[in-house]
């Protein structure tokens, strides 16, 4: 635009800025890290907007090796009764119930696996949290 001047800051300057004034941990792609009341990451649903993160009750046990799940997302999806099975972890990740680290090659519960696939289908609870 005519009249209009956009000046350039490196990453470097910003991150440190930011840090310096707000004591929070920068986000990887230069922006502050939004987080909920328990530190715990907010995602982005369908319209890149922060939301609060998915909400998770254990509903039932239908078998020793699975758990149903109550999950909802605000204005994105709803499960009343979603069976998740046992697996094992591929990645380290936070425990979509209570927050705990979840490492690789922990036992957790993952939505059982169907076409198409959950919109949750990321999602683990710890084997440990729930006392399975």
């Amino acid at each position: 635009m005519p009249g209009c001047r956009r000046q350039r800051m490196s990453s470097s300057s910003s991150t440190k800025s930011l840090s310096a004034t707000s004591g929070a941990i920068p986000h990887s792609f230069g922006s502050l890290h939004d987080a909920d009341e328990h530190g715990l990451p907010l995602h982005r649903g369908r319209a890149n907007r922060l939301q609060e993160r998915p909400r998770l009750a254990i509903v039932d046990r239908p078998s020793p090796r699975t758990v149903a799940v109550a999950c909802w997302a605000p204005g994105e999806y709803h499960y009343g009764y979603q069976v998740w099975t046992q697996a094992v972890a591929r990645r380290s990740a936070l425990c979509s119930l209570t927050g705990a680290a979840i490492a690789d090659g922990d036992l957790v519960y993952v939505p059982k696996a169907m076409d198409p696939m959950p919109r949750n289908a990321d999602m683990m609870i710890s084997v440990v949290q729930v006392g399975g």
